[in-house]
């Protein structure tokens, strides 16, 4: 081991002991240059004169000691630097700015080091460097500083340096190059062969070519990528680049170096990218749904066949087509705002109406994002897009469809309050009806009470109009059903309306020959046209001059038809008969016709609301629709249709056929209105001789019935009661004779009881609120055509 470190008089790399014949310091630099041995601990082993001349310290001071000139708070980073030069190839240096000397001072300098010996890895030379040196002590430390950078390079990079001699194909690595290959320095041979022997096989014509051809080249340099074996047996990929570095007079190359870089890593990267690429690239031409990337002025830079198919336009002719091309006017600064929100960095998700190629017309949903580019810049869109023409059709279809369930449950409901108010309210009139029609008959006609009488009467049968009313909004009106020429039943009113409307305003009625006919109620259908009538002429107010012009006509409905209408029947025929009824006068504005059929709803400080309502229920009960057209200033119009006779098969009972009154009879009076038992039964008794019993269920009824059966000649049963209702009771009384009459008597209507009887069908049926004499007129008609039933 040499025990100290001369200073070299000549740059050397690998070794060898400078020739101090060569030192070249100068006398005011001679203290510019120490020398010293430490341990790995830093300690001194061995101190020259040098250094003692620089730093004061005499070699008994200071071997054995920690280098004294390290200041305390550097000692653990000096330490360090000594256990990381002990274990490098070459120079290693750190700077120290505070270097001490003995008596206090300091100093700036720089340590260089170097192993004694490249196998010990205890004993480090280090080399003190003041900062004024003379010139052999510079060309020391920029050796060193080169050395090390190069070495900090080709470690930053994992590069390795090689070099080949052409003439003898010598080839030497360093330790890069054998640590991108795994192999221990100086494990493989030292010429061309032994590199050669690792290259892949696919890939060696290439290297050779490569490494053996550079004089054709003017500039001497190459570069190749080839795979080689790696010690543990798969492929490394390399990236070589060289240089001739010594060429023979005739430009051959004697000398080539270069280095080795390990590029396996980006090589899968770039690799994985391809495949990702491919991957996506596939994904995207085969995607069922569009996909289209444009520039910023919303030029199509790219689509995939999908978009093709969608826009119905071959992929080469929407290259460089603007998307505006395929959009109505009325949209484009709707695509342009989306645009301009994407070239500020914005997503966008919007629709917009498709112009095919063919002409078609169809939605679109696009999702887009903004495309940068390398620097961030927006340079246009991608685009993901696809037809809802469908969906949004369906979901139209949808709409439409609850919103007609929502009218229909609103309208059912209101059907069903009205039904139950007129049934409850002509419950409670007939007792009033019934009491004053008594006492009107036991009154003289001098008696000063009588006219108190009569005006309760009248103001009673005004309300049983107005349950009448509510009871056609419910559609439970409608009786007699027969077939009808609507056109006549127009013709048979034509007077009344004429007398209806006012003066000034001119009434004109077109009515179509020859049309089918309709199943109806001809009285309840004449109701239909006054009220629609009266609501015409009271919306023709302060208009001065005007029309109102009543048509009907043949008219041809679809489902979309339908789905206008105010009614949506469960039949909804194609052919019906149409009746118009068409004013000019003030309009309805569009908050108000959407409730003009709500029941005692109005615009008019006398109106009670009930004639359109009235209107819509009789419609109703015909199983036809009604629909309604009006903008302020421009009058209204309103469409009645009715099922034309073919699509619909005739329903309702007949007219019972009076006949004369009987002898004294045994009649049962069943209601839960003691009201109506009390008038009924007094009625019955004082205006035609009948014997009463009465029953408030229908099982008291039962009981009654059963006690006398072959003695009561007629039952009159009201349907609504508690315990047992009249279908129910009917069917037992039945059950025990089966001949005998019974007349129902509801508030409801026709329509609502039938649909509530189970099998057993009256004899007659009666609407509530009624005159007593109306019950008395009509248990004679049924109990004589029974006689005469019986004498035949």
């Amino acid at each position: 081991m040499s025990p100290e470190y001369s200073p070299p008089g000549r740059p050397q790399v690998g070794g060898g002991e400078p020739d101090p014949s060569t030192n070249d310091a100068a006398p005011a630099s001679a203290n510019a240059v120490a020398t010293l041995c430490v341990d790995a601990e830093g300690r001194v082993l061995s101190w020259g004169a040098d250094a003692e001349a620089m730093l004061g310290w005499s070699a008994a001071e200071a071997v054995g000691q920690p280098f004294p000139a390290v200041p305390p708070e550097l000692w653990a980073p000096f330490r360090g630097w000594v256990r990381r030069s002990l274990m490098a190839e070459s120079h290693s240096m750190l700077p120290l700015r505070l270097a001490l000397k003995k008596e206090g001072s300091s100093l700036s300098a720089t340590l260089v080091s170097r192993r004694q010996h490249p196998t010990d890895e205890a004993h480090l030379s280090l080399l003190v460097l003041a900062e004024s040196l003379g010139p052999a002590a510079l060309a020391v430390l920029g050796l060193a500083r080169s050395e090390a950078r190069l070495r900090l390079a080709l470690e930053a990079t994992s590069d390795g340096v090689w070099d080949l001699d052409v003439p003898s194909r010598k080839m030497t690595w360093d330790e890069g190059c054998y640590r991108i290959l795994g192999y221990a320095q100086g494990e493989l041979g030292s010429d061309y062969d032994a590199f050669a022997a690792l290259a892949h096989p696919d890939d060696l014509p290439g290297t050779a070519e490569a490494f053996s051809n550079r004089n054709q080249r003017p500039s001497g340099r190459f570069r190749t990528v080839f795979r080689t074996r790696h010690r543990a047996g798969h492929w490394v990929w390399v990236l070589s680049r060289g240089r001739v570095a010594e060429s023979a007079e005739d430009g051959a190359p004697l000398r080539i170096v270069g280095t080795h870089t390990d590029i396996s890593e980006q090589h899968e990267a770039e690799e994985a990218l391809r495949e990702s690429e491919a991957r996506y690239r596939l994904l995207v031409e085969q995607s069922g749904e569009g996909v289209a990337m444009t520039d910023l002025e919303e030029r199509i830079i790219y689509a995939n066949p999908a978009a093709s198919h969608t826009y119905g336009v071959p992929q080469e002719q929407m290259m460089g087509a603007s998307l505006l091309d395929f959009a109505p006017p009325d949209e484009h600064e709707m695509i342009r705002e989306q645009t301009a929100r994407r070239v500020r960095g914005e997503s966008t998700t919007y629709e917009y109406t498709l112009i095919r190629g063919d002409g078609q017309r169809r939605r679109i949903l696009v999702t887009a994002t903004p495309h940068v580019d390398a620097s961030g810049v927006v340079v246009g869109s991608f685009g993901v897009f696809r037809d809802v023409t469908e969906e949004r059709e369906a979901e139209e279809r949808r709409r439409v469809v609850d919103a007609r369930l929502a009218q229909t449950q609103r309208i059912e409901g209101l059907f069903s309050m009205a039904a139950g108010a007129a049934h409850d309210f002509s419950n409670m009139l007939m007792g009033v009806l019934g009491n004053t029609s008594l006492a009107l008959a036991r009154v003289s006609t001098e008696s000063p009470i009588r006219p108190y009488l009569e005006h309760i009467h009248a103001a009673a049968t005004e309300a049983g109009d107005l349950a009448k009313q509510l009871l056609a909004y419910s559609g439970g009106g409608v009786v007699a059903l027969e077939p009808l020429d609507i056109s006549e039943v127009v013709e048979d009113v034509r007077h009344l309306l004429e007398s209806v409307v006012p003066e000034g305003v001119d009434l004109r009625i077109e009515l179509s020959p020859d049309l089918p006919q309709v199943h109806g109620d001809a009285g309840q259908l004449s109701q239909v046209l006054v009220n629609l009538v009266t609501n015409a002429c009271e919306a023709m107010e302060g208009r001065g001059a005007g029309a109102i012009s009543i048509r009907t006509y043949l008219a041809t409905l679809d489902e979309a038809d339908w789905g206008r209408s105010y009614l949506q029947p469960e039949h909804m025929p194609a052919r019906c008969v149409g009746l118009e009824v068409r004013d000019t006068g003030h309009g309805v504005p569009a908050h108000v016709l959407s409730r003009v059929f709500d029941p005692f709803f109005t615009t008019r400080v006398t109106g009670r609301g009930l004639g359109l309502p009235a209107a819509l229920g009789i419609v109703r009960g015909h199983g036809g629709g009604i629909w309604v057209s009006s903008e302020p200033g421009t009058g209204t119009r309103v469409h009645v249709a009715l099922p034309c006779i073919e699509e619909r098969a005739p329903e309702g009972p007949g007219d019972a056929t009076p006949s004369e009154p009987a002898d004294r009879n045994v009649i049962l009076i069943v209601d839960d209105q003691l009201n109506v038992r009390l008038v009924l039964s007094t009625w019955l008794e004082a205006a035609a001789g009948f014997e009463v019993l009465t029953a408030s269920d229908g099982e008291a009824a039962i009981s009654l019935f059963s006690e006398r059966p072959d003695q009561i000649d007629l039952v009159v049963m009201d349907l609504s009661m508690p315990r047992m209702d009249g279908s129910e009771a009917m069917g037992h009384i039945r059950a025990i004779r089966p001949d005998i009459p019974i007349i129902l008597s509801s508030g409801y209507g026709e329509r609502t009881v039938r649909s509530k009887l189970q099998d057993h069908e009256p004899t007659a049926f009666v609407q509530k609120p009624y005159e007593p004499q109306v019950m008395v007129d009509l248990i004679q008609s049924v109990l004589a055509e029974r006689r005469a039933g019986d004498s035949a």
